[in-house]
């Protein structure tokens, strides 16, 4: 299974917009969105993209991780979303989402491994993130890009 992850900025007069548009960046803005926890299955590829590859019917249930995070006209900070994750030589493993230039502590990694099975050779050096401020509402989006999720929609010709 391959992963794709990508990193998008987006801008409009509302957040809702702001959200759409980020999403729409990265050609991901015609599914429904299904978030995932952080595990990432055994024997998965990770990859980096610019826009996401994968594409789907328009409706698609499509399984995410996301990582989203806000800015107004009125913040002096800039939206920040980013995604970490770490995978053990079978490929299984887990991402971590961050927000607002939030660090995870060494403290949460350990927490985080103790409650895995596989054993981990590293720390997370995999990272994707953006962040952006403009006169308009910002979002920024850290996605990964599962694959569509089977169901009776997804079979819809329409």
């Amino acid at each position: 299974m391959k992963i794709e992850v990508s990193a998008t900025l987006g801008k409009g007069p509302s957040k809702k917009t702001a959200f759409d548009s980020a999403l729409a960046e990265v050609d991901m803005h015609n599914y429904n969105l299904v978030e995932f926890s952080s595990v990432i299955p055994p024997n998965a590829e990770v990859e980096v993209v610019e826009s996401v590859e994968k594409s789907f019917v328009t409706g698609s249930a499509v399984s995410v991780v996301l990582s989203v995070d806000y800015s107004t006209p009125k913040d002096d900070r800039s939206a920040y979303a980013e995604l970490c994750w770490n995978q053990s030589r079978s490929g299984s493993g887990y991402f971590i989402e961050s927000t607002d230039g939030e660090s995870v502590s060494e403290e949460e990694l350990d927490h985080i491994e103790s409650n895995r099975e596989q054993s981990f050779t590293s720390r997370p050096e995999s990272v994707a993130s953006v962040s952006g401020n403009t006169d308009e509402y910002n979002c920024s989006i850290v996605l990964g890009v599962y694959g569509r999720i089977d169901t009776e929609y997804n079979e819809s010709p329409y």
